[in-house]
């Protein structure tokens, strides 16, 4: 790279290099077969680095890019259990790049007082209340992840 080069961040969320336990389901396509995916195994993984719209998991269990995942991921630092959709973008050596597709919350105070403030919000712009909520789990997700963080490094 030449010296006058510009690097350009095209990421959406601040991406936070941390190791956290989680595990995960592999979702099946065929939705009659709901007891299934209950019973499904579930898989450990850590995460090498994790933003509000993705993480790089490593992981013995082999992944196909496009393939879909439940995660259970329980912070240190939270009393909230955090639940998220996600796609397998892409997979290398043991690794596996996760785009996230939804992320939920257990449902506290702080959560709540988000969602009022984006429906206040979305009165005002076009955003629907579906779109409202999701900017609202994400940015709870984000706090609950800094918090993370911080609690690490005390």
């Amino acid at each position: 790279m030449a010296d006058n080069d510009i690097l350009v961040e095209r990421r959406a969320y601040p991406r936070w290099t941390i190791d956290l336990e989680l595990t995960f389901k592999q979702v099946k396509s065929d939705n009659s077969r709901a007891l299934s995916q209950i019973l499904a195994k579930s898989f450990k993984a850590v995460t090498v680095n994790i933003s509000g719209g993705g993480t790089l998991l490593l992981t013995d269990h082999t992944l196909v890019p496009g393939e879909r995942l439940d995660i259970n991921l329980r912070l240190q630092s939270s009393e909230n259990a955090v639940k998220i959709l996600a796609e397998v973008a892409r997979v290398e050596a043991g690794k596996a790049a996760l785009k996230f597709l939804k992320i939920s919350t257990e449902s506290d105070e702080l959560l709540q007082g988000m969602i009022r403030q984006k429906m206040r919000f979305s009165a005002r712009t076009k955003m629907t209340q579906q779109e409202a909520l999701a900017l609202a789990q994400k940015e709870f997700f984000l706090r609950m992840l800094d918090e993370e963080l911080t609690s690490r490094n005390m």
